[in-house]
């Protein structure tokens, strides 16, 4: 059901994924990926307050390592 929404070219998508589990394997990032190729994806990282201690959401570079086609998410 959200495919026939977010695979309209004029749909803004919106990928929401918390920070305590691994953005890696999002299911609302990889869909983005699936459907976005010209880079209408906004991410959103939650609950930064949640996360393990010691951990980063963060590469070296300040960016997430979830990345879109032309940049970080």
């Amino acid at each position: 059901m959200i495919s026939s929404y977010v695979e309209k070219p004029n749909c803004i998508i919106l990928a929401i994924s918390p920070a305590n589990q691994d953005i890696a394997t999002s299911d609302a990032i990889e869909l983005a990926r699936e459907v976005d190729p010209s880079g209408r994806t906004f991410g959103v990282i939650t609950k930064l307050d949640l996360m393990d201690k010691g951990t980063n959401a963060f590469n070296k570079e300040g960016h997430t390592d979830c990345t879109t086609h032309d940049g970080c998410l």
